[in-house]
């Protein structure tokens, strides 16, 4: 099952790289997925968020998030990026990713981590006999150097990862109705006190904001998805009371209007 926070990747090739060039001005509600994301921005600069912490990135420079790290992105002056998302499991694998947690996300004094993104980069552009070979060389590279020249900690996430999909898991069933936060509580066996706390705690945001994000990447679905609905269908489908409150959590997350969105995606 998908769920809107849980960013699922589909890929025929799940031990390579994954590689999206020329993006522009983008802005994508908090969410995690398990691989590894670097973020480069080609121009212009992006906001990011990651927890409490807020990162600025400006032209030519690097962010990377670890397996499972909750981390949005926001548009406030027009830009381009290039994304890649790296698998890290192998059978070989000496590290537990999803527990690893950089203390800086910013890419800032690491060249070779840079040099093998753009050697990675040129390799899958140009698209040369054995280029897969080259891009997985790079990608390793990549890897080895995120251990090797940057300040990383280790975590337990095992259990913040099962009860982030607890949440999701009924967040998916129940999502177009009102949710009181007792209800949700009492599924993750939790008082609404140690809830609101271990929430907080988990993914750096309140409970009622990142329900309200789920409910804006249903409505993103129906919109791409259903164009014969109108705007208004898609907000009750969706579980928010009424059009101007879908209107204004919409334009907050994605800096348009449903309809200048929906317009803007045909």
């Amino acid at each position: 099952m998908d769920y809107i926070l849980f960013e699922k990747t589909d890929t025929d090739k799940p031990d390579f790289p994954i590689i999206s060039i020329g993006n522009k001005n983008l802005s994508f509600i908090s969410h995690y997925h398990k691989e590894i994301e670097i973020i480069y921005t080609q121009s212009g600069s992006i906001t990011l968020f990651s927890g409490k912490r807020e990162i600025v990135l400006s032209e030519g420079e690097f962010c990377i998030f670890m397996p499972y790290e909750i981390h949005s992105f926001r548009t406030v002056v027009p830009n381009t990026l290039m994304l890649m998302k790296i698998n890290p499991h192998t059978s070989v694998e000496k590290f537990n990713f999803q527990n690893i947690r950089l203390k800086d996300n910013c890419v800032e004094n690491s060249n070779l981590i840079k040099d093998a993104f753009f050697s990675l980069i040129t390799e899958y552009k140009e698209k040369n006999t054995g280029y897969e070979y080259a891009v997985n060389s790079h990608k390793n590279t990549i890897l080895m150097n995120i251990f090797r020249n940057m300040k990383w900690e280790y975590r337990h996430t095992e259990k913040n990862i099962d009860f982030l999909n607890t949440v999701n898991l009924f967040l998916e069933k129940n999502f177009e109705r009102n949710i009181p936060l007792s209800e949700i509580a009492h599924e993750c066996h939790f008082s609404e006190f140690y809830f609101s706390h271990k929430f907080k705690e988990f993914t750096g945001m309140s409970f009622i904001p990142y329900l309200t994000a789920f409910r804006l990447g249903k409505a993103i679905e129906l919109l791409k998805n259903n164009r014969d609905l109108k705007i208004t269908q898609i907000a009750v489908m969706c579980g928010f009371g009424n059009l101007r409150s879908f209107n204004r959590s919409f334009i907050s997350a994605y800096n348009c209007t449903p309809s200048e969105y929906r317009k803007n995606e045909f």
